[in-house]
């Protein structure tokens, strides 16, 4: 079910009580049942990792496939300013960023 073959991967937080706690803290409603997360990537094909050096590893592993086609991405991060820095280098580069 992923879209036009582009891959997704996807680095969850708050998989423990401990963790869903401090998530819910900083973020509110996007805290949830890590099981229903699951279903979805599942459901999409994303590639779920555990760490930062895990989600580096699988990005650079991904380098060396063949470039999707299309010029549409879409840009997720773990902070405003980052999410921003990659949108311009998306710009930069004449990638369609999605809103």
């Amino acid at each position: 079910m992923r879209k036009a073959g582009k891959p997704t991967i996807v680095l969850k937080m708050g998989t423990s009580e401990v963790g869903r706690l401090a998530v819910s803290a900083h973020t509110g409603s996007l805290a949830g049942e890590s099981s229903v997360y699951d279903a979805v990537f599942r459901a999409t094909a994303a590639v779920r990792v555990a760490t930062l050096p895990e989600l580096l590893d699988v990005s650079c592993y991904l380098l060396s496939q063949p470039l999707p086609r299309g010029r549409r991405v879409a840009v997720v991060s773990t902070s405003g300013g980052a999410c921003s820095l990659a949108a311009d280098a998306c710009a930069a580069v004449g990638l369609d960023v999605s809103e």
